[in-house]
């Protein structure tokens, strides 16, 4: 909805036409800018600051402009999102890299996850013995083309057969 202001300025007065939402108060009717709105979403602002802002409940912000806040919120989380993508990927820091391993891949510290989908590496504490000899693989060609599954110890991923 528009609406034309009346307004003084240093210089006399002038018309000025407002676009935005009307909503009505005690103290009056206050003209709120969706765009106003979003910016202040983006910041990820809550209802009642925003209300607090323009002078009205946040309840009223809620229900007039409840579009605006998810949508200003959620594009605040994509671009988290983004930056922390390419913080790890792109820049390859390990700090980030390591909190996306937990967060995303349910990795963690002590090789134990909650998802039973996820089985940890073997390990083994041989360390005078080669891999091959420790019961990890049986192919030594393999060793570059790992991929562990719950029911084979290797697969070599070139030709697709397990051992």
């Amino acid at each position: 909805m528009s609406k034309k202001l009346r307004g003084r300025l240093a210089f006399g007065e002038q018309e000025i036409t407002k676009k935005g939402f009307v909503i009505e108060t005690n103290d009056g009717e206050v003209l709120i800018d969706e765009e106003e709105v979003l910016h202040l979403a983006r910041y990820y602002c809550t209802n009642k600051e925003i209300g607090e802002w323009f002078g009205v409940s946040a309840d009223d912000i809620k229900k007039y402009f409840g579009d605006v806040l998810r949508r200003g919120r959620v594009e605040v989380k994509y671009h988290i999102r983004q930056a922390q993508y390419k913080l790890a990927i792109e820049d390859r820091d390990k700090t980030m890299l390591i909190w996306l391993g937990k967060n995303l891949l349910k990795q963690s510290d002590n090789g134990q996850s909650d998802s039973d989908d996820i089985a940890p590496l073997p390990w083994t504490d041989d360390f005078d013995k080669p891999i091959e000899d420790a019961g990890l693989v049986h192919d030594a060609s393999c060793i570059t083309n790992l991929s562990f599954t719950n029911s084979t110890k290797c697969c070599n991923v070139q030709d697709a057969s397990c051992h």
